[in-house]
């Protein structure tokens, strides 16, 4: 069917489809993302970015263009994620203020010219642009629009036209960067940009909203990116971005205060809302030059160093899904699995969140457990701790079952925390007949120690009701011990129900803890560290059966020394077959405080 102009409702569904064309593609597009940082979330920030901007149109019943433009011209600025995704934002602003307010269709020329404004605002957001990127793939695209427009032709034939034209530049992006030719990729950001292309031809040309399936990282991409990764050096670490409201100067002026404080940097939107975009070493000094010149309504900084160190062969090896494999795992950031750790294992770990005051971050996303620990003993605020936001599992739970049949969503005690419901209310928005969510009774390091053994079956094949067969097993026949340096952070965060009377009468000893029935208890009280260890080594000499193979973890926050000796000498009494040593992350360490340390123990033979 001929398409000779574009309304509102057209254009809406226009950018669902582009959506949803690259959030099926986010796993490779991650995995070829070696520029500027090859810190692997090139796909997903440009998924969450669109994902965001089309909630802010999908509501909308039969739009105007006037309404489409001024929905999604905020949507997509506040959403805005990641390099690639600051700069789609700006494209798609760009070409939302290329037609005039009363528009009623955009036909051909109008097309032409809404192009033309939409790559000219992207490249002028960027400080310094850089040829062989996505912004060169949308030059050329817009350019060819522009092109095609001259002739009397269809707005899906002057599409399919441009979309060649892109396709073309795309594999010239590795002659124009050695980067890119050095590792054997294209530009990630450049080929999302293709992959919405490509949705919006076949949504022209046979009303295809979804594709057919997802394309999954492949293992001569993550390879290249690894490869990346160990070579890689940052001269700036934190991925930093801000939303301010009412700015007192204009973007230009922004963008040359914020020039000498890292690279990367976009600035873009309009004199009520700027959207910041830096990577730095100074993100406190840019929030605080944000706010001089207006209000700081959202900011946040991703630790890029971090997130390379978790791709790199140095510390992971990412492995293609098992042919056998039907069922996706997925678990909450409390589980205090490491980041490397999870995706070896194949586990998608949804971040709680962590609020210092007005500053909130996702736990290990946008705050490592370095710096937890640090702002915890710094910051004049105790942090809260809430569940992940309802839209981020959503998005994780959708993408998963791109690629697998069910998904089996494990979290933390529903007696400790609301995240439970929310993971059911998430999977019923999704797809309830094929995600089932299950209470561990459990949280932290018995939590994420059983996570991956649940990951190995599911490996070999195994499917839900004996994976939720297995996580019962093993609560049963496991134990955690731990010792907590300080009571302040545990009676602060309200985690004490059932200690509440014990705490009072014994303030200045060291508890014992373990958890029970999903809560946590106090088996003893110690005066020292010392004294807790040789606790919990009786009670684990009476526990632990003679002949049945041991899985131990040791756990700390901010005590490795303490975690050490109890690794050492757990290995040499029980000759576990294996051994695994975990940090208590920012979610846990909320409450449990620095210094906090533990042990437990999986019987592993137990079937």
């Amino acid at each position: 069917m001929a398409i000779r102009y574009l309304n509102g409702a057209r254009l809406q569904k226009t950018f669902i489809v582009a959506s949803n064309w690259v959030n099926a593609h986010r796993e490779h597009l991650n995995s070829i993302n070696v520029f500027p940082v090859p810190d692997g979330d090139a796909g997903t920030n440009m998924a969450m970015t669109l994902a965001y901007a089309v909630d802010g149109i999908a509501h909308l019943d039969r739009p105007s263009l006037d309404e489409v433009r001024d929905e999604l011209g905020r949507a997509v600025l506040v959403g805005a994620m990641g390099n690639s995704g600051f700069i789609l934002a700006q494209f798609t602003r760009g070409f939302l203020e290329g037609f005039g307010r009363g528009t009623r269709r955009l036909h051909r020329e109008e097309l032409a010219r809404a192009c033309q404004k939409a790559s000219q605002r992207a490249y002028d957001a960027i400080v310094e642009p850089v040829e062989g990127t996505i912004l060169t793939v949308m030059r050329e695209w817009s350019r060819a629009v522009t092109s095609l427009s001259r002739e009397p032709r269809d707005i899906g034939a002057i599409l399919d036209g441009a979309l060649e034209r892109a396709k073309l530049a795309l594999a010239r992006t590795q002659e124009q960067m050695a980067l890119l030719k050095k590792h054997g990729v294209v530009d990630a950001g450049a080929q999302g940009f293709v992959h919405m292309l490509e949705g919006i031809s076949e949504f022209i040309h046979r009303g295809v909203l979804h594709p057919a399936h997802s394309e999954p990282a492949a293992a001569a991409s993550v390879q290249a990116l690894e490869a990346a990764g160990e070579t890689a050096s940052l001269t700036y670490r934190y991925c930093t971005q801000a939303l301010v409201e009412e700015p007192g100067i204009g973007a230009q002026e922004l963008k040359t205060r914020l020039k000498k404080t890292g690279d990367s940097l976009i600035v873009g939107g309009g004199s009520d809302l700027l959207k910041v975009h830096i990577h730095t070493n100074s993100p406190d000094e840019v929030f605080a030059l944000l706010e001089e010149v207006g209000t700081l309504l959202d900011a946040g900084a991703e630790d890029m160093q971090a997130q390379t160190d978790a791709l790199t062969s140095r510390r992971i090896q990412v492995k293609p899904r098992s042919q056998r494999q039907t069922v996706g795992i997925v678990m909450d950031s409390t589980c205090d699995l490491s980041l490397e750790l999870a995706a070896e294992a194949g586990i998608t770990v949804v971040p709680c969140l962590i609020a210092f005051g007005d500053e909130v971050f996702k736990d290990k996303v946008e705050l490592t457990t370095d710096r937890f620990y640090e702002m915890l003993r710094t910051h004049p605020l105790h942090p809260t701790t809430s569940q992940p936001a309802p839209g981020d599992l959503e998005d994780v739970y959708e993408t998963a079952l791109h690629s697998y049949e069910e998904v089996l969503s494990v979290h933390l005690s529903g007696k400790m925390s609301g995240t439970f419901q929310v993971a059911v209310n998430a999977a019923g928005e999704v797809d309830r007949d094929r995600i089932t969510v299950v209470d561990s009774e459990t949280f932290t390091v018995p939590m994420g120690a059983m996570g991956l053994q649940l990951a190995r079956q599911a490996r070999e094949g195994k499917g839900v009701r004996e994976l939720v067969y297995r996580l019962d097993e093993m609560r049963r026949h496991s134990r955690l011990y731990c010792v907590l340096e300080t009571l302040e952070c545990l009676i602060k965060g309200g985690r004490v129900s059932r200690l509440r009377g014990w705490v009072g009468q014994v303030l200045g000893l060291l508890p014992v803890l373990t958890i029970q029935d999903g809560m946590l208890e106090a088996v003893h009280k110690v005066r020292s560290s010392q004294s807790g260890l040789e606790e919990i080594f009786k009670r684990l000499d009476d526990e632990i059966p003679e002949g049945v193979p041991i899985v131990g973890v040791t756990a700390h926050g901010a005590n490795p020394e303490m975690a050490q000796r109890a690794g050492e000498e757990f290995e040499r009494r029980y000759c576990p077959v294996e051994m695994l040593h975990l940090e208590i992350g920012p979610a846990i360490g909320a409450h449990a405080g620095p210094g906090a340390w533990g042990i437990f123990y999986l019987a592993a033979g137990i079937d």
